[in-house]
């Protein structure tokens, strides 16, 4: 293949996932209206997966072809690209985004930058250690992840103050995630 016929193949794929974006995040509006579940949810687990799924396929033909490199950086890449474009919004709305949004998209930041800080770390440390054929930091990552999860589904939603809040119901927080969620709404 010639490098313009790369360069329209990439073009139209980029067209592609452009209008499935758009379509993906109508669906997961309507899935959260539907099922009751929070918006914050639904984004977080199914449309960032259903969104990631083009990546997913990225970084395995990368690691297949033996180019982990690649995969890799398009995945810190992409993180950086998301945080810029997610500016270009804020910025494009006159600053209507960041005070819109619930609080709660804070825990998911903090456990987003916590693995990547520690896929970055892995990077400086390498280890042999693992079980099996699997190395110890995607063991840890993905623990945490559906540690994550299962928080982020049994939190209340928080509105900020000024804005109504949500009327949707949520599953009372037990256990440790009751205790942690009075620690975090004491404050408002």
């Amino acid at each position: 293949m010639s490098l313009w016929q790369a360069i329209l193949v990439f073009l139209a794929s980029a067209a592609v996932l452009v209008r499935a974006g758009s379509s993906l995040a109508g669906y997961a509006d309507q899935i959260a209206e539907r099922t009751k579940m929070s918006r914050l949810f639904v984004g977080t687990l199914l449309l960032a997966f259903a969104t990631s799924l083009p990546e997913l396929v990225t970084e395995v033909t990368a690691a297949q072809a033996g180019a982990p490199d690649l995969a890799l950086g398009d995945l810190f890449g992409s993180s950086m690209a998301n945080m810029a474009i997610l500016a270009v919004i804020d910025l494009l709305y006159r600053g209507q985004v960041w005070p819109a949004v619930e609080l709660g998209h804070a825990r998911v930041a903090a456990v987003a930058i916590g693995l990547t800080a520690i896929a970055a770390l892995s990077n400086f440390t390498r280890s042999t250690n693992g079980i099996g054929w699997v190395g110890v930091t995607p063991i840890v990552i993905a623990a945490i992840y559906i540690a994550a999860v299962a928080w982020f589904r049994r939190m209340p939603l928080l509105a900020r103050p000024g804005l109504e809040t949500p009327k949707i119901e949520v599953q009372r927080p037990t256990g440790w995630s009751e205790r942690a969620a009075a620690q975090s709404t004491r404050s408002l």
